[in-house]
């Protein structure tokens, strides 16, 4: 909850940066996220609106959202920008971007949408293409980047939130010795890929719309990692249906904006790598999320999560095993896949 002394500070700086004598009318709470952190919409009586966050700083990550966002600035993607950052108060100010992420578009025909899926390609290519050995760590703080502990991280994640706690499944010994075979081969195949700067969550929510332009937010989680993390992030999205057409454009998009050329090919084969890991993450998280957080909107998302898994397990036959316990999984949870 916002301390009083806090939200005087507030509006003290903004009086200060805005060279004007107002008064805040509103603080309206936003929904909640998955983060830690509590958003309000802040309305002076000017008209003016910002976003006021409250984070903890137990989460570490959520004290690196600051420099990351200026640093994303500096190189050109499209980010929320900081208006007031009170470190003490781990309290911040950003730009208001209104209410339109790319989730409330989801129901639109895809050659509306399409234009701007192509301008959140068009932003992650040249994230991916900054070079880490730029990359200016003296002064901003990432998290450290993925690794074979981190992916095996976030398997045990999904194991133990989403098959142990959602669907009531135990993984019995047997069973659990094949999956970590296929596991490792798994982590292999995408630490193959060089890494790069990822996202980590480029997903609907996270990106927002504001007058026929995108900007990325919730990129605290910032690291280094396999690009197609973050593509299979956007295609297989659990929060919106993407056609399969729209996929393939989207990939061959991201191919063709490459500096270094990458064939459709081997994109395919890393995106369907990448996607299986990313998803099982996410199911995890719905389950971390909705069972121990109380947020249980999130469990409404898990039947597309489980459609997209299951289906790229079918494009993949060196995870046989995964793929019956996926299907397992839906049987439990009522769905017919």
């Amino acid at each position: 909850m916002i301390l009083g002394s806090s939200l005087n500070r507030v509006l003290a700086a903004l009086r200060d940066l805005l060279c004007i004598d107002t008064h805040i009318v509103e603080l309206k709470p936003l929904p909640r996220r998955g983060s830690q952190r509590e958003f309000f919409r802040l309305k002076l009586e000017n008209e003016l609106t910002f976003i006021l966050v409250i984070y903890d700083p137990q989460r570490v990550e959520n004290t690196y959202y600051t420099n990351i966002a200026h640093f994303l600035k500096e190189i050109g993607i499209p980010v929320p920008s900081i208006i007031l950052n009170l470190e003490k108060e781990n309290l911040i100010v950003i730009e208001d971007l209104g209410e339109k992420d790319l989730y409330s578009f989801r129901e639109m025909n895809w050659e509306k949408i399409k234009p701007i899926y192509e301008k959140v390609i068009s932003s992650i290519v040249k994230l991916h293409a900054y070079p880490p050995s730029q990359f200016p760590y003296s002064r901003v703080k990432i998290s450290e980047g993925f690794n074979e502990w981190l992916y095996r991280w976030e398997r045990e994640y999904f194991i133990e939130n989403f098959v142990n706690d959602i669907v009531s499944l135990e993984v019995r010994s047997p069973l659990l010795k094949e999956l970590e075979k296929e596991f490792e081969k798994l982590t292999q195949e995408l630490m193959r890929i060089p890494s790069c700067l990822i996202h980590r969550d480029l997903q609907a929510q996270n990106i927002m719309v504001k007058n026929n332009s995108i900007y990325l937010i919730d990129f605290q989680g910032m690291r280094l990692g396999n690009p197609f993390y973050d593509i299979g992030s956007l295609l297989f999205d659990p929060y919106v249906a993407l056609p399969q057409k729209a996929r393939d454009e989207l990939l061959e998009l991201y191919c063709k904006e490459q500096t270094q050329p990458i064939s459709i090919q081997k994109a395919r084969y890393a995106v369907t790598k990448a996607s299986i890991q990313r998803l099982m993450q996410a199911l995890g998280a719905f389950g971390f999320l909705s069972k121990k957080k109380g947020l249980h909107e999130f469990l409404t998302h898990i039947p597309r999560a489980l459609e997209n898994l299951y289906y790229l397990l079918s494009l993949d036959d060196q995870m046989k095993n995964l793929r019956e316990l996926v299907t397992e999984c839906a049987l439990k949870h009522g769905l017919k896949l």
